[in-house]
Protein backbone atom coordinates (compact mmCIF):
# COMPACT_ATOMS: atom_id res chain seq x y z
CA UNK A 1 0.00 0.00 0.00
CA UNK A 2 1.39 3.56 -1.35
CA UNK A 3 0.65 6.90 0.39
CA UNK A 4 -1.98 7.74 -2.94
CA UNK A 5 -3.70 4.65 -1.89
CA UNK A 6 -4.51 6.01 1.56
CA UNK A 7 -8.33 7.69 1.43
CA UNK A 8 -8.13 11.24 0.78
CA UNK A 9 -9.49 13.02 4.18
CA UNK A 10 -10.17 16.32 3.34
CA UNK A 11 -9.26 18.37 0.06
CA UNK A 12 -6.04 20.52 2.25
CA UNK A 13 -5.02 16.88 4.71
CA UNK A 14 -1.64 15.76 4.11
CA UNK A 15 -0.45 12.72 5.66
CA UNK A 16 2.40 12.38 7.94
CA UNK A 17 5.06 9.96 7.40
CA UNK A 18 4.03 7.82 10.59
CA UNK A 19 0.49 8.23 10.39
CA UNK A 20 0.78 6.49 6.08
CA UNK A 21 3.03 3.31 8.23
CA UNK A 22 0.13 3.79 10.98
CA UNK A 23 -2.46 3.07 8.33
CA UNK A 24 -1.06 0.78 6.87
CA UNK A 25 -0.19 -1.44 10.07
CA UNK A 26 -4.17 -0.88 11.27
CA UNK A 27 -5.00 -2.16 7.61
CA UNK A 28 -3.21 -5.57 7.94
CA UNK A 29 -4.22 -5.55 11.52
CA UNK A 30 -7.67 -6.45 10.85
CA UNK A 31 -7.02 -9.26 8.58
CA UNK A 32 -5.69 -11.21 11.54
CA UNK A 33 -7.63 -13.27 12.96
CA UNK A 34 -8.31 -12.29 15.79
CA UNK A 35 -8.62 -8.66 14.51
CA UNK A 36 -7.71 -5.46 16.06
CA UNK A 37 -5.11 -3.82 18.03
CA UNK A 38 -4.24 -1.36 20.78
CA UNK A 39 -2.87 2.01 19.34
CA UNK A 40 -0.82 3.13 22.23
CA UNK A 41 0.98 6.01 19.83
CA UNK A 42 1.83 8.85 22.34
CA UNK A 43 -0.51 11.76 22.42
CA UNK A 44 -0.79 13.96 19.76
CA UNK A 45 0.41 11.87 17.01
CA UNK A 46 -2.63 11.61 15.30
CA UNK A 47 -4.08 8.30 16.42
CA UNK A 48 -8.01 9.57 15.42
CA UNK A 49 -6.94 10.58 12.00
CA UNK A 50 -5.02 7.28 11.49
CA UNK A 51 -8.30 5.36 12.65
CA UNK A 52 -10.55 7.74 10.70
CA UNK A 53 -8.33 6.68 7.35
CA UNK A 54 -8.99 3.32 8.11
CA UNK A 55 -12.96 3.73 8.17
CA UNK A 56 -12.68 5.45 4.89
CA UNK A 57 -10.68 2.64 3.29
CA UNK A 58 -14.40 0.76 2.57
CA UNK A 59 -17.06 2.34 2.04
CA UNK A 60 -20.86 1.52 4.20
CA UNK A 61 -19.34 0.08 6.65
CA UNK A 62 -20.75 0.39 10.61
CA UNK A 63 -18.20 1.11 13.58
CA UNK A 64 -18.91 2.17 17.08
CA UNK A 65 -16.65 4.17 18.53
CA UNK A 66 -17.46 4.57 22.74
CA UNK A 67 -15.17 7.82 24.02
CA UNK A 68 -15.46 9.93 27.23
CA UNK A 69 -17.81 12.66 26.93
CA UNK A 70 -14.71 15.30 26.84
CA UNK A 71 -13.97 13.96 23.26
CA UNK A 72 -17.01 13.13 21.64
CA UNK A 73 -17.63 16.07 19.63
CA UNK A 74 -13.91 16.07 18.80
CA UNK A 75 -14.15 12.78 17.06
CA UNK A 76 -17.57 13.85 15.62
CA UNK A 77 -16.48 17.24 14.18
CA UNK A 78 -13.16 15.64 12.52
CA UNK A 79 -15.27 12.29 11.03
CA UNK A 80 -18.17 14.83 9.22
CA UNK A 81 -14.85 17.02 8.01
CA UNK A 82 -13.84 12.93 6.57
CA UNK A 83 -16.92 12.50 5.14
CA UNK A 84 -18.08 9.97 7.18
CA UNK A 85 -21.70 9.76 8.35
CA UNK A 86 -21.71 10.21 12.26
CA UNK A 87 -24.91 8.71 14.52
CA UNK A 88 -25.79 10.00 18.24
CA UNK A 89 -27.60 7.77 20.44
CA UNK A 90 -31.37 9.17 20.99
CA UNK A 91 -32.77 6.99 24.19
CA UNK A 92 -35.98 7.31 25.80
CA UNK A 93 -38.22 5.21 27.95
CA UNK A 94 -40.01 3.71 24.95
CA UNK A 95 -37.88 4.64 22.28
CA UNK A 96 -33.71 3.69 21.08
CA UNK A 97 -32.56 5.04 17.73
CA UNK A 98 -29.47 6.41 15.85
CA UNK A 99 -29.74 9.87 14.66
CA UNK A 100 -27.89 12.16 12.29
CA UNK A 101 -27.86 15.42 12.87
CA UNK A 102 -25.81 16.08 9.91
CA UNK A 103 -25.37 15.21 6.21
CA UNK A 104 -26.12 11.85 6.09
CA UNK A 105 -24.67 9.75 3.08
CA UNK A 106 -26.00 6.28 2.48
CA UNK A 107 -23.21 4.61 1.38
CA UNK A 108 -20.44 6.00 3.94
CA UNK A 109 -18.71 4.73 6.16
CA UNK A 110 -21.06 5.05 9.52
CA UNK A 111 -19.58 6.05 12.69
CA UNK A 112 -21.81 5.42 15.54
CA UNK A 113 -20.68 7.49 18.32
CA UNK A 114 -21.75 6.97 22.21
CA UNK A 115 -20.32 8.07 25.37
CA UNK A 116 -19.09 5.68 27.88
CA UNK A 117 -21.55 6.51 31.01
CA UNK A 118 -24.59 6.05 28.56
CA UNK A 119 -22.95 3.07 26.84
CA UNK A 120 -22.69 0.99 30.34
CA UNK A 121 -26.44 2.42 31.41
CA UNK A 122 -27.70 0.58 27.83
CA UNK A 123 -26.05 -1.85 26.65
CA UNK A 124 -28.53 -3.87 24.76
CA UNK A 125 -28.76 -1.25 22.51
CA UNK A 126 -25.14 -2.00 21.35
CA UNK A 127 -25.37 -5.54 21.33
CA UNK A 128 -28.37 -5.58 18.78
CA UNK A 129 -26.44 -6.04 15.89
CA UNK A 130 -22.83 -7.12 15.04
CA UNK A 131 -20.46 -4.30 14.18
CA UNK A 132 -17.73 -3.50 11.48
CA UNK A 133 -15.57 -2.64 14.26
CA UNK A 134 -15.65 -1.21 17.54
CA UNK A 135 -12.72 1.55 18.65
CA UNK A 136 -12.95 2.27 22.41
CA UNK A 137 -10.90 6.05 23.25
CA UNK A 138 -9.21 6.04 26.61
CA UNK A 139 -9.07 2.43 26.71
CA UNK A 140 -7.56 2.35 30.03
CA UNK A 141 -10.94 2.88 31.38
CA UNK A 142 -11.14 -0.66 30.88
CA UNK A 143 -8.20 -2.08 32.04
CA UNK A 144 -9.87 -4.15 35.10
CA UNK A 145 -11.76 -6.87 34.00
CA UNK A 146 -13.93 -6.82 36.60
CA UNK A 147 -15.12 -3.11 35.95
CA UNK A 148 -18.67 -2.71 34.60
CA UNK A 149 -17.03 -1.29 31.43
CA UNK A 150 -14.85 -3.79 30.70
CA UNK A 151 -17.67 -6.46 31.22
CA UNK A 152 -20.07 -4.28 28.74
CA UNK A 153 -17.61 -4.20 26.55
CA UNK A 154 -17.06 -7.75 26.38
CA UNK A 155 -20.99 -8.16 25.12
CA UNK A 156 -20.30 -6.10 22.34
CA UNK A 157 -19.89 -8.28 18.56
CA UNK A 158 -17.37 -6.48 16.47
CA UNK A 159 -15.72 -8.62 13.65
CA UNK A 160 -12.85 -5.94 14.65
CA UNK A 161 -11.89 -4.92 18.10
CA UNK A 162 -9.20 -1.62 18.94
CA UNK A 163 -8.39 0.33 22.00
CA UNK A 164 -6.97 3.30 21.78
CA UNK A 165 -5.21 5.33 24.79
CA UNK A 166 -1.26 6.32 24.89
CA UNK A 167 -1.02 4.10 28.61
CA UNK A 168 -2.46 1.12 28.34
CA UNK A 169 -0.91 0.32 31.84
CA UNK A 170 -2.34 1.74 35.05
CA UNK A 171 -1.50 -0.38 37.60
CA UNK A 172 0.01 -3.80 36.31
CA UNK A 173 0.41 -5.92 33.54
CA UNK A 174 -2.70 -7.15 34.18
CA UNK A 175 -4.14 -4.00 32.49
CA UNK A 176 -2.97 -4.60 29.19
CA UNK A 177 -3.67 -8.68 29.38
CA UNK A 178 -6.96 -7.51 29.59
CA UNK A 179 -7.41 -5.56 26.77
CA UNK A 180 -5.64 -8.22 24.33
CA UNK A 181 -8.18 -11.05 25.87
CA UNK A 182 -11.10 -8.28 24.64
CA UNK A 183 -9.92 -8.63 21.44
CA UNK A 184 -10.26 -11.88 21.59
CA UNK A 185 -6.34 -12.74 22.19
CA UNK A 186 -5.08 -15.85 24.24
CA UNK A 187 -2.19 -14.62 26.62
CA UNK A 188 -0.22 -17.01 28.46
CA UNK A 189 -0.38 -16.27 32.89
CA UNK A 190 3.86 -16.81 31.30
CA UNK A 191 4.97 -12.99 31.32
CA UNK A 192 8.18 -14.05 29.02
CA UNK A 193 4.65 -14.59 26.55
CA UNK A 194 3.10 -11.54 26.75
CA UNK A 195 6.22 -9.45 25.10
CA UNK A 196 6.12 -11.34 21.58
CA UNK A 197 1.78 -10.76 21.65
CA UNK A 198 2.28 -7.18 22.85
CA UNK A 199 5.02 -6.51 19.29
CA UNK A 200 2.11 -8.36 17.06
CA UNK A 201 -1.06 -6.67 18.62
CA UNK A 202 0.12 -2.86 19.66
CA UNK A 203 1.27 -0.24 18.12
CA UNK A 204 3.20 2.31 20.42
CA UNK A 205 5.46 5.33 18.69
CA UNK A 206 6.74 8.62 20.82
CA UNK A 207 7.79 12.10 19.79
CA UNK A 208 11.14 10.99 20.84
CA UNK A 209 11.14 8.19 18.57
CA UNK A 210 9.90 10.13 15.19
CA UNK A 211 12.21 13.59 15.85
CA UNK A 212 14.84 12.13 13.58
CA UNK A 213 12.79 10.70 10.81
CA UNK A 214 12.60 12.24 7.52
CA UNK A 215 9.15 13.80 6.93
CA UNK A 216 7.76 13.67 10.61
CA UNK A 217 7.59 17.58 12.17
CA UNK A 218 7.59 16.53 16.00
CA UNK A 219 6.96 19.34 18.35
CA UNK A 220 10.04 20.62 20.66
CA UNK A 221 10.83 19.01 23.96
CA UNK A 222 8.83 20.35 26.95
CA UNK A 223 10.82 21.89 29.39
CA UNK A 224 10.02 20.47 32.61
CA UNK A 225 10.47 22.39 35.77
CA UNK A 226 10.00 21.20 39.46
CA UNK A 227 9.48 24.04 42.31
CA UNK A 228 9.96 22.76 45.77
CA UNK A 229 8.20 25.90 47.53
CA UNK A 230 9.10 26.75 51.12
CA UNK A 231 6.37 28.16 52.68
CA UNK A 232 5.41 31.99 52.42
CA UNK A 233 4.05 32.41 55.67
CA UNK A 234 4.06 30.87 58.97
CA UNK A 235 0.54 30.89 59.49
CA UNK A 236 0.26 28.06 56.71
CA UNK A 237 3.39 26.32 57.84
CA UNK A 238 1.77 26.07 61.05
CA UNK A 239 -1.51 24.95 59.67
CA UNK A 240 -0.41 22.72 57.58
CA UNK A 241 2.03 20.74 59.96
CA UNK A 242 -0.69 20.57 62.39
CA UNK A 243 -2.90 19.38 60.25
CA UNK A 244 -0.93 16.67 58.58
CA UNK A 245 0.42 15.50 61.78
CA UNK A 246 -3.31 14.72 62.74
CA UNK A 247 -3.87 13.16 59.42
CA UNK A 248 -0.33 11.10 58.93
CA UNK A 249 -1.33 9.49 62.69
CA UNK A 250 -4.07 8.19 61.53
CA UNK A 251 -2.69 6.77 58.53
CA UNK A 252 -0.41 5.08 60.44
CA UNK A 253 -2.85 3.56 62.52
CA UNK A 254 -4.43 1.89 59.29
CA UNK A 255 -0.93 1.08 57.95
CA UNK A 256 -0.96 -2.28 59.03
CA UNK A 257 -4.55 -3.27 58.66
CA UNK A 258 -6.20 -4.83 55.60
CA UNK A 259 -9.68 -4.74 53.47
CA UNK A 260 -11.15 -2.36 51.44
CA UNK A 261 -12.82 -0.04 53.70
CA UNK A 262 -9.50 1.11 55.30
CA UNK A 263 -8.31 1.46 51.89
CA UNK A 264 -10.59 4.08 51.09
CA UNK A 265 -10.19 5.55 54.31
CA UNK A 266 -6.45 5.86 53.33
CA UNK A 267 -7.65 7.18 49.98
CA UNK A 268 -9.70 10.02 51.91
CA UNK A 269 -6.81 10.70 54.18
CA UNK A 270 -4.48 11.28 51.04
CA UNK A 271 -7.12 13.56 49.42
CA UNK A 272 -6.97 15.47 52.69
CA UNK A 273 -3.01 16.53 52.01
CA UNK A 274 -3.23 17.07 48.72
CA UNK A 275 -5.76 19.59 49.75
CA UNK A 276 -3.65 21.20 52.50
CA UNK A 277 -1.36 21.35 50.17
CA UNK A 278 -3.10 23.67 47.75
CA UNK A 279 -4.81 25.92 49.77
CA UNK A 280 -6.03 26.12 53.62
CA UNK A 281 -9.42 27.20 52.91
CA UNK A 282 -9.53 24.15 50.34
CA UNK A 283 -9.34 21.95 52.87
CA UNK A 284 -11.77 23.97 55.31
CA UNK A 285 -14.18 23.61 52.51
CA UNK A 286 -14.33 20.10 52.17
CA UNK A 287 -13.89 19.75 55.83
CA UNK A 288 -17.04 21.48 56.12
CA UNK A 289 -18.96 19.62 53.36
CA UNK A 290 -18.54 16.54 55.29
CA UNK A 291 -18.78 17.50 59.00
CA UNK A 292 -21.67 20.56 58.68
CA UNK A 293 -20.64 21.25 62.48
CA UNK A 294 -17.00 22.35 61.37
CA UNK A 295 -16.57 25.58 62.62
CA UNK A 296 -13.53 26.67 61.66
CA UNK A 297 -13.12 30.33 59.77
CA UNK A 298 -11.95 30.54 56.73
CA UNK A 299 -9.03 31.24 56.25
CA UNK A 300 -7.93 34.95 54.99
CA UNK A 301 -4.56 34.49 53.33
CA UNK A 302 -3.44 33.40 50.67
CA UNK A 303 -1.04 30.32 50.10
CA UNK A 304 2.33 29.08 48.63
CA UNK A 305 1.17 27.33 45.64
CA UNK A 306 -1.12 30.14 44.17
CA UNK A 307 1.63 32.88 45.58
CA UNK A 308 3.73 30.39 42.91
CA UNK A 309 1.37 30.70 40.41
CA UNK A 310 1.29 34.62 40.41
CA UNK A 311 4.70 34.63 40.45
CA UNK A 312 5.54 32.77 37.70
CA UNK A 313 2.32 34.32 35.76
CA UNK A 314 4.82 37.41 35.86
CA UNK A 315 7.44 36.02 34.03
CA UNK A 316 8.64 38.44 31.40
CA UNK A 317 6.78 38.16 28.48
CA UNK A 318 7.77 37.22 24.73
CA UNK A 319 6.72 39.12 21.75
CA UNK A 320 2.93 37.24 22.44
CA UNK A 321 1.44 36.67 25.55
CA UNK A 322 1.58 33.30 26.99
CA UNK A 323 -1.64 30.87 27.19
CA UNK A 324 -1.44 28.68 30.22
CA UNK A 325 -3.03 25.35 31.39
CA UNK A 326 -3.44 25.01 35.19
CA UNK A 327 -4.39 21.73 36.40
CA UNK A 328 -6.80 21.15 39.39
CA UNK A 329 -8.15 18.57 41.70
CA UNK A 330 -11.04 20.11 43.24
CA UNK A 331 -13.94 22.17 42.43
CA UNK A 332 -13.21 24.37 45.41
CA UNK A 333 -9.77 25.04 44.67
CA UNK A 334 -10.59 25.99 40.96
CA UNK A 335 -13.18 28.37 42.16
CA UNK A 336 -10.84 30.09 44.69
CA UNK A 337 -8.11 30.64 42.04
CA UNK A 338 -10.04 31.95 39.43
CA UNK A 339 -11.06 34.83 42.04
CA UNK A 340 -7.46 35.23 43.05
CA UNK A 341 -6.26 35.50 39.47
CA UNK A 342 -9.34 37.73 37.67
CA UNK A 343 -8.22 40.54 40.90
CA UNK A 344 -4.69 39.96 40.14
CA UNK A 345 -5.06 42.23 36.92
CA UNK A 346 -2.27 39.87 35.84
CA UNK A 347 -4.89 37.77 32.73
CA UNK A 348 -6.93 38.73 30.74
CA UNK A 349 -9.45 35.88 30.91
CA UNK A 350 -10.07 32.64 33.06
CA UNK A 351 -11.38 29.56 31.78
CA UNK A 352 -12.81 27.20 33.99
CA UNK A 353 -13.13 23.22 32.52
CA UNK A 354 -14.00 20.48 35.00
CA UNK A 355 -16.64 17.51 35.31
CA UNK A 356 -19.88 20.02 36.17
CA UNK A 357 -20.09 20.91 32.72
CA UNK A 358 -22.02 19.11 29.38
CA UNK A 359 -20.97 18.48 26.27
CA UNK A 360 -22.04 21.66 24.67
CA UNK A 361 -20.19 24.00 27.59
CA UNK A 362 -17.48 22.26 27.13
CA UNK A 363 -17.12 22.71 23.35
CA UNK A 364 -17.86 26.45 24.17
CA UNK A 365 -15.17 26.54 26.75
CA UNK A 366 -12.29 25.45 24.06
CA UNK A 367 -13.73 27.29 21.33
CA UNK A 368 -13.53 30.84 23.44
CA UNK A 369 -10.09 29.65 24.42
CA UNK A 370 -8.96 29.60 20.44
CA UNK A 371 -10.09 33.41 20.36
CA UNK A 372 -7.59 35.89 19.47
CA UNK A 373 -6.36 37.74 22.78
CA UNK A 374 -3.83 40.63 23.40
CA UNK A 375 -3.62 39.30 26.95
CA UNK A 376 -2.63 36.31 29.15
CA UNK A 377 -5.24 33.55 28.91
CA UNK A 378 -5.57 31.15 31.67
CA UNK A 379 -7.28 27.82 31.16
CA UNK A 380 -8.33 25.75 34.78
CA UNK A 381 -8.74 21.99 34.17
CA UNK A 382 -9.92 19.62 36.73
CA UNK A 383 -7.14 16.85 35.72
CA UNK A 384 -9.49 14.00 35.94
CA UNK A 385 -12.02 15.23 33.45
CA UNK A 386 -9.64 17.57 31.13
CA UNK A 387 -6.44 15.28 30.71
CA UNK A 388 -7.65 13.45 28.02
CA UNK A 389 -8.55 13.57 24.50
CA UNK A 390 -8.27 17.47 23.96
CA UNK A 391 -6.32 19.30 21.57
CA UNK A 392 -4.71 22.58 23.19
CA UNK A 393 -1.95 22.94 21.50
CA UNK A 394 -2.25 26.85 21.01
CA UNK A 395 -1.40 26.89 25.15
CA UNK A 396 2.50 26.44 26.04
CA UNK A 397 2.60 27.18 30.05
CA UNK A 398 1.18 24.21 32.13
CA UNK A 399 1.22 24.28 35.92
CA UNK A 400 0.52 21.29 37.92
CA UNK A 401 -0.62 22.79 41.49
CA UNK A 402 -0.05 18.72 42.99
CA UNK A 403 1.03 15.63 41.90
CA UNK A 404 -1.40 12.72 41.08
CA UNK A 405 -1.27 9.01 41.80
CA UNK A 406 -0.85 7.27 38.10
CA UNK A 407 1.80 9.08 36.15
CA UNK A 408 0.06 8.46 32.96
CA UNK A 409 -2.93 10.75 33.43
CA UNK A 410 -0.48 13.45 33.78
CA UNK A 411 1.96 12.41 31.05
CA UNK A 412 -1.80 12.09 29.25
CA UNK A 413 -2.25 16.18 30.36
CA UNK A 414 1.33 17.37 29.23
CA UNK A 415 0.06 15.48 25.82
CA UNK A 416 -2.71 18.34 25.11
CA UNK A 417 -0.30 20.66 24.70
CA UNK A 418 2.89 18.73 23.35
CA UNK A 419 1.52 17.06 20.22
CA UNK A 420 2.28 18.03 16.14
CA UNK A 421 1.23 21.07 15.35
CA UNK A 422 2.73 23.05 18.25
CA UNK A 423 5.74 25.41 17.53
CA UNK A 424 6.01 26.23 20.83
CA UNK A 425 8.45 24.85 23.67
CA UNK A 426 5.97 24.32 26.41
CA UNK A 427 7.43 24.83 29.28
CA UNK A 428 6.12 22.65 32.61
CA UNK A 429 5.59 22.94 36.59
CA UNK A 430 5.14 20.88 39.09
CA UNK A 431 3.94 22.58 42.20
CA UNK A 432 5.35 21.19 45.31
CA UNK A 433 5.78 22.04 48.91
CA UNK A 434 9.30 21.67 50.49
CA UNK A 435 7.28 19.79 53.62
CA UNK A 436 5.49 17.25 50.87
CA UNK A 437 8.86 15.72 50.27
CA UNK A 438 9.62 15.00 53.93
CA UNK A 439 5.68 13.21 53.95
CA UNK A 440 6.40 9.31 53.51
CA UNK A 441 2.96 9.18 52.45
CA UNK A 442 2.82 11.77 49.59
CA UNK A 443 6.53 9.90 48.53
CA UNK A 444 5.34 6.53 48.63
CA UNK A 445 2.63 7.79 46.42
CA UNK A 446 5.11 9.33 44.03
CA UNK A 447 7.30 6.49 44.02
CA UNK A 448 4.14 4.12 42.89
CA UNK A 449 3.21 6.45 40.02
CA UNK A 450 7.19 6.36 39.00
CA UNK A 451 6.74 2.33 39.12
CA UNK A 452 4.01 2.48 37.44
CA UNK A 453 5.28 4.27 34.07
CA UNK A 454 8.12 2.65 34.57
CA UNK A 455 6.60 -0.64 33.83
CA UNK A 456 4.23 0.84 31.16
CA UNK A 457 7.20 2.17 28.89
CA UNK A 458 9.00 -1.42 29.27
CA UNK A 459 6.35 -3.13 27.90
CA UNK A 460 5.30 -0.96 25.52
CA UNK A 461 9.58 -1.24 24.14
CA UNK A 462 8.53 -4.75 22.93
CA UNK A 463 5.38 -3.18 20.69
CA UNK A 464 5.56 -2.55 16.68
CA UNK A 465 6.94 1.19 16.54
CA UNK A 466 7.43 1.63 12.31
CA UNK A 467 8.31 0.67 9.15
CA UNK A 468 11.24 -1.72 9.58
CA UNK A 469 8.91 -3.86 11.54
CA UNK A 470 6.57 -4.28 8.93
CA UNK A 471 9.30 -5.02 6.56
CA UNK A 472 10.52 -7.71 8.64
CA UNK A 473 6.99 -8.99 8.67
CA UNK A 474 7.10 -9.09 4.83
CA UNK A 475 9.83 -10.89 4.84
Amino acid sequence: MTTTQLPQLWVEFAYKAHQVEGVKWLFEQEKKTPSGGIVCDEMGLGKTIQMLALLKMESNTSTLLIAPLAVLSQWEDTAKRCGISTLRPKITKLHREWKSDGKFRPLAPKLYIIGYEMARNSPQFLTMVEWTRIICDEAHRLASKTSALSSMVSTIRAQSKWFLTATPIVNSTKDIVNLLTLIGVNVSKNPAELLPIVHEYVMARSMVSLRNIAGVSAPPRPEIHREVLPFTSDEEAEFYKGMTGIIVKHWKALDDEVGGSNALLKLRLFMRLRQLSVHPQVYIHARRASNPTQERPDWSGSSTKFDAILRLLKEPRSEKPHKWIIFCHFHAEMELLKKILEDSMLVGRVFLYNGTLGDSERKLVIAATHESSTTTDVLLIQLQSGGVGLNLQHFDRIIFTGPWWTSALMEQAVGRAVRIGQAEVVHVYHLVLKEEEALNIDQYMMNKAEQKGSLCREILSSAWAGPRDLEAKKN
